[in-house]
């Protein structure tokens, strides 16, 4: 789930992680898009602009809280595993709500019989120039509701449980890199929704791995986008580093 530290990297090369591979909207057009709107809605209803402003600043510290909220249930599930990691710093209302996601997991993870094979491993596809770090990877025992296997598994937190379909491409990206690293033959993939409120339970979403290609080709599909969007902004630099330079010249 987390970056590595410093990147991934393939012979020299930095190569991206999957969710940055999949992403449609980087941190920086987030911000534009939303100083936009903000501006937009004072100007449409007359608000005085520092209300508005006052207003974009709490969502933005919610949003905040929301994925710092992710960041310390994580911790707390990789402490619970035995990996001795720093406590994250983050606001009381995160963390609280990390807490309530952990007590959520732990009354899920009881429910499975498993080895643990892999906790954050991080991992790299040569083949397909990318990285990523699963949340952890399993071996199943025999139960009723899951068949024997290996499986990897990833936790999302949020105030109501929901699957995305970015959920599963980010699951078929990890399937692919561990198969080319450890040649393992998958059984499927897990991906656990947990409620960051009192209200509800984990969400366990199990799908065989023999039904994962379309997000496997989703996710190298995206891949193969992220690549070439790489090499159009460099296009475009090109002719406008060009007409400067003319227009320089034509001085």
């Amino acid at each position: 789930m987390p970056t590595k530290r410093g990147g991934y990297y393939v012979d020299g090369r930095r190569v991206p992680g999957v969710t940055t591979a999949q992403s449609d909207w980087p941190e920086g057009a987030i911000r534009w898009a939303e100083e936009n709107a903000a501006q937009c809605v004072a100007e449409v209803a007359g608000l005085d602009f520092d209300l508005v402003d006052a207003g974009l600043a709490e969502w933005r510290a919610r949003r905040k809280d929301a994925t710092d909220a992710g960041t310390y249930v994580h911790w707390m599930i990789e402490r619970h595993l035995g990996m001795d990691e720093v406590e994250p710093d983050v606001s009381p209302t995160a963390e609280e709500r990390g807490r309530v996601a952990f007590a959520h997991w732990l009354t899920w993870w009881a429910t499975l019989d498993c080895e643990i094979l892999h906790i954050e491993e991080h991992l790299i596809s040569k083949r397909h120039l990318y990285g990523g770090t699963p949340d952890l990877v399993v071996r199943i025992n025999d139960t009723d509701t899951r068949p024997p296997g290996v499986y990897v598994y990833d936790w999302k937190s949020a105030p109501e449980p929901k699957l995305k379909s970015s959920h599963l491409s980010q699951l078929g990206a990890y399937g692919i890199a561990l198969e080319e690293k450890h040649g393992y033959d998958l059984a499927g993939v897990g991906i656990v929704t947990l409620p960051t409120v009192e209200e509800g339970s984990a969400l366990e979403t199990v799908v065989p791995w023999s039904d994962m290609m379309p997000a496997c080709v989703a996710f190298l599909a995206m891949r193969t986008t992220y690549e070439a969007k790489k090499d159009l902004e460099k296009l475009r630099r090109g002719i406008e580093r060009s007409r400067f330079s003319e227009a320089l010249g034509g001085e």
